[in-house]
């Protein structure tokens, strides 16, 4: 799989439940957590083969998101929507120092 095959199949597989916006800010932070890609290393490796583990953690990925597993009930316009926390599906739950950074 190419960088650019990951990208068109995260946005895919999550654009219908979560938004065209949503699925590609979901996707970058995807890339950045899996692979530390930036958005710019998306697009220069767009031809690059990722190693192995790559589609297989990016499956696993997308099935947690698009099950909603764990989540929280989210309103939108049509109801309670149940999504879990992108950071516990992608491993990285300790978000403390991101948050002192920010405040």
């Amino acid at each position: 799989m190419t960088t650019s095959e990951a990208n068109l199949f995260l946005r895919n597989s999550l654009t219908p439940i979560y938004g065209e916006r949503e699925a590609k800010a979901m996707t970058a932070i995807i890339f950045d957590e899996v692979m530390h890609y930036s958005a710019v290393d998306v697009i220069l490796r767009a031809d690059s083969l990722l190693p192995d583990f790559v589609p297989r953690k990016l499956s696993e990925i997308t099935a947690r998101l698009t099950a909603g597993e764990g989540a929280a009930a989210v309103h939108s316009g049509r109801g309670a929507i149940s999504r879990p926390p992108l950071p516990r599906v992608t491993g990285h739950t300790d978000s403390t120092a991101r948050n002192r950074e920010a405040g």
